[in-house]
């Protein structure tokens, strides 16, 4: 055969396998996706939120074109992947998942073969539609982020995938890019080691200022810079207990949050010398309370 022959018959093969790789598009819409509320790096349960996509495919006309009977709806492991998906805030983490279902987030969604969600599409005859008459409906897919990253700090972390489809032959037909992001907000829990309160004994005209701690416990999202400080006293309400004059002090002004728990210490002193109203018969002692509280500023 002469050899220019070939190289026709060459170039003609390719153009028709190029035209049947061609012969179906589908498009794939899926949208950004922010979790559906804020994370919360002390809480030690799912985030999960709702996504969903949906699949409309068109194909040339003619009988040789029909629309494939199974599709096959995969999802890549994104911009940050080690041992799983991450969402990203310069080099802080948080890891996430993405499931097929939703609600219940049981079953991975990934590209490997036994990771892809199935649809079936069942217009397979040969006819000239061009656009598939049985669109692939939206379908749902769980977000998961993992709980209890609790040294995360505040800021919005964010991932790229690429959902796409492909035929039963492993052909990719389209894909879509989609965003998936959450956002930490600076925040602090406070918490006392008892829940008795701080007693201090004084006697009248006492020479010394007799005082008293108590302790408590304070989380702050990581790299929250706070203050610490205390209400102001209402005259004749809180701001002395049986007459007497009191002050209050914390054992910091304040820190920076570590995501863990810190300790400080609340200290109340009745300066000396005081007299006090106390009205109890035969010498008997009394008793008085006041209600304050500490205040983090952030």
């Amino acid at each position: 055969m002469h050899p220019s022959l070939l190289r026709i018959l060459a170039g003609l093969l390719l153009a028709c396998c190029s035209s049947m790789a061609a012969a179906q598009n589908c498009t794939v819409t899926a949208g950004d996706l922010a979790s559906s509320n804020n994370y919360d790096p002390f809480a030690t349960t799912f985030n999960d939120s709702a996504g969903a996509f949906t699949i409309t495919c068109t194909r040339n006309t003619g009988g040789q074109n029909r629309f494939t009977g199974t599709y096959y709806a995969g999802v890549d492991n994104g911009l940050n992947y080690t041992t799983s998906r991450r969402l990203s805030k310069g080099t802080n983490y948080l890891d996430y998942s993405l499931h097929q279902n939703f609600p219940g987030c049981s079953t991975p969604w990934g590209s490997a073969t036994g990771t892809v969600i199935t649809l079936t599409n069942t217009n397979t005859k040969n006819n000239d539609t061009t656009t598939n008459p049985n669109p692939l409906a939206s379908r749902s897919y769980c977000f998961r982020i993992t709980g209890g990253m609790n040294t995360a700090p505040p800021g919005t972390y964010t991932d790229t995938v690429t959902i796409g489809v492909a035929d039963s032959n492993g052909v990719i037909r389209g894909s879509d890019v989609v965003q998936l992001s959450t956002t930490i907000l600076a925040s602090c829990a406070l918490t006392w080691s008892t829940v008795t309160p701080l007693t201090i004994t004084y006697t009248s005209f006492s020479t010394t200022a007799p005082g008293g701690t108590k302790g408590y416990q304070l989380r702050c999202t990581r790299t929250t810079s706070y203050s610490l400080g205390f209400d102001t006293p209402i005259a004749g309400v809180n701001d002395k207990v049986l007459g007497l004059a009191y002050s209050l002090t914390n054992s910091s002004p304040g820190s920076v949050g570590t995501g863990v728990t810190q300790t400080f210490n609340v200290t109340a002193t009745i300066p000396a010398n005081q007299s006090g109203t106390c009205n109890a018969a035969g010498g008997a002692a009394c008793t008085g309370t006041v209600t304050r509280a500490v205040l983090i500023t952030y």
